[in-house]
């Protein structure tokens, strides 16, 4: 089985908790932003940057670190994503590209699977194949039960626990995308997800738009990006909870060939610490302004 690698000795997950008398009903997830691979893809890595690196939400996890006193739970991951997919369901996987599969077992073959990004990614940046030859369904459950399951567990534990505080829970989901989509088409700023309003309020989205818009950025609403796994499952407005996907345009803070952080991005994490911290306020305050007028 192929191991991962060490760098700089990271843990496979980071949770950032506030102190309990700072606590807000607020948690910020990154699940694309690892950078632990496999020996077998940082050799890949290592010839090809650009269509491998370029799967990954590079920086993600440091800009959501620069909200860890404010209040919110945080939630990184630091497995790449080219291992494994996150913010995809467990059973979206391509059975022409495993070997060994058990008699049974279920799978999605989705669009995002035909594509090669289904829960483990089979294509590169470029549409590539990964993997000269098809991956054992031990390395699969291996990376399901050591990775995937893990990580949703503490999303799932920390979203309870915040519920059983404050009756209430909004998790924002931040990823990055590329600056131009489809036919080179440029993009917004930012894309606010909330699953065509099913997994948040319109409210919120709206409240969320406002504010980054007072910073000067542009945004738009589930479009190209509506909102993946971790947003569509983690959002139920029946049960007090919201969640919110945020895809940040990459050419804002990082320079997308060399994969490197631009010169402002001390200054960018600012914007989003400050956009994020206001929204938290007016969230808060649309939540007491509803309790009164009923």
């Amino acid at each position: 089985m192929d191991k991962l690698l060490n760098h700089s000795n990271l843990q496979n997950f980071l949770l950032i908790k506030p102190k309990s008398f700072t606590q807000k009903p607020f948690i910020i997830t990154s699940a694309h932003s690892g950078i632990k691979r496999t020996n077998y893809i940082e050799e890949k890595t290592q010839l090809d940057r650009e269509n491998y690196l370029s799967m990954e939400d590079s920086f993600i996890n440091d800009i959501s670190s620069s909200l860890s006193k404010s209040g919110c739970t945080i939630l990184q991951s630091n497995i790449s994503r080219i291992l494994i997919d996150l913010n995809r369901e467990e059973t979206e996987l391509c059975p022409y590209q495993i070997s060994n599969i058990p008699n049974n077992t279920k799978m999605k073959f989705t669009d995002k699977v035909q594509s090669g990004i289904g829960l483990i990614p089979t294509r590169n940046g470029s549409g590539e194949y990964i993997y000269e030859n098809k991956i054992s369904w031990e390395e699969v459950k291996y990376r399901i039960n050591n990775y995937y399951y893990p990580w949703h567990s503490i999303l799932k534990e920390e979203t309870e626990r915040i519920l059983n505080k404050f009756g209430k829970v909004f998790i924002i989901d931040l990823h990055s995308m590329p600056s131009k989509y489809g036919d080179n088409k440029d993009i917004a700023d930012f894309v606010i997800g909330n699953n065509y309003d099913k997994s948040s309020k319109k409210s919120s989205r709206i409240i969320l738009s406002d504010i980054i818009s007072s910073y000067g950025y542009k945004s738009s609403f589930n479009y190209p990006y509506s909102g993946g796994y971790i947003t569509k499952k983690n959002g139920s407005l029946n049960q007090n909870t919201q969640c919110i996907q945020i895809e940040i345009n990459k050419h804002l803070y990082m320079d997308e060939k060399k994969i490197i952080k631009k010169n402002n991005f001390e200054d960018f994490c600012k914007d989003i610490k400050s956009i994020l911290e206001e929204f938290f306020i007016e969230i808060e305050i649309s939540n007491k302004n509803l309790f009164a007028a009923e």
